[in-house]
């Protein structure tokens, strides 16, 4: 459907979009992670040699490592780290389209023109485009990742990986404003392109928590397709909204309303009007206590009818 983009959405996206968000509070992020896990995943940092790596594993199902201190010396910006976040998943959306077929790899390159990130909101004109799709590559060369994950097949289970250090794009360029960009020829694109979620076109438009919200609540609408069809809704607990959005902690916040609540109201506000009926989504308090607001109140989001169609149809090829 035209209104919606096909984004590739395996774990170490969800990761990746979580790092990228966090890069500079990651002992908050690793705690808040390992708190919110019920199913065994584990957050936590080692040290190789001079490099700092974070490793996320689950049981026998998944193991993934990220190289942090490539990252680190990239930018200390969060601003750029920021955009080039929602840069890779504009690349991923591309690879979708241009180089990948159900995991299946069709080419070794993607490539488009400035022109789509100004018409898809990523920046305002050709100039700031150029600019920030340079900031954005130099953060997303940086990018080393390693690990297996099991994840759904057409047959049950399978495993989809990289046995060695790899970055996932190792080219960007631009030429007469076209940006082509290969994809790591060695790299399994099963790793990051098995699954997916689709995400209103608008995405790219909206502020940095925004955005993250929407990528997120279309991610979790992808696990909850089941009611979805059944109830024609889903909810997400506000405490969960806090670690997505790296909202401060509430303990010794004298501002709760301006730091916490104004921001998640803000972000659910902006995806509302941004995407004008695809998301419905309520906020629904509990208690009048800033714990009791976390703890118990939740978001209950209901997407439109051809939103949950389109899922359907995607889980039914």
């Amino acid at each position: 459907m035209n209104e919606y983009f096909l984004l590739p959405n395996n774990k170490i996206v969800s990761v990746l979009i979580k790092i990228l968000s966090n890069l500079y509070a990651l002992p908050i992020l690793i705690e808040r992670e390992n708190a919110s896990h019920r199913d065994g995943t584990q957050w936590e940092l080692e040290s190789v040699g001079s490099h700092t790596l974070l490793r996320i594993s689950k049981s026998d199902l998944s193991d993934i490592r990220l190289n942090l201190s490539l990252l680190w010396n990239a930018t200390s910006s969060q601003s750029v780290l920021n955009s080039a976040k929602k840069m890779f998943l504009f690349l991923l959306v591309k690879i979708n389209q241009q180089c990948q077929h159900k995991g299946t790899r069709l080419r070794d390159d993607i490539s488009f023109h400035l022109q789509e990130l100004v018409d898809c909101g990523l920046y305002a004109s050709i100039k700031s485009a150029r600019k920030g799709f340079l900031a954005a590559a130099k953060v997303l060369s940086a990018i080393q990742v390693m690990g297996y994950d099991k994840v759904d097949g057409e047959d049950g289970k399978k495993t989809v990986g990289i046995s060695s250090p790899q970055c996932p794009f190792t080219d960007f360029g631009i030429s007469h404003n076209l940006c082509p960009v290969t994809v790591n020829p060695s790299m399994d694109i099963a790793f990051f392109c098995q699954s997916y979620a689709i995400v209103p076109k608008e995405i790219f438009g909206l502020s940095n928590r925004g955005f993250t919200l929407l990528w997120y609540l279309c991610f979790l609408a992808r696990q909850n397709i089941k009611k979805l069809v059944a109830d024609g809704y889903f909810t997400l607990n506000i405490r969960t909204i806090q670690a997505l959005l790296s909202l401060p902690e509430e303990e010794g916040n004298k501002d709760v309303k301006r730091t916490i609540k104004q921001p998640v109201e803000d972000a659910v506000q902006e995806i509302m009007e941004a995407t004008n009926g695809t998301m419905e989504i309520e906020i629904v308090k509990q208690g009048t206590s800033i714990k009791e607001y976390l703890k118990q109140g939740y978001l209950k989001i209901k997407p439109s009818n051809s939103f949950i169609e389109y899922y359907q149809q995607l889980f039914e090829k």
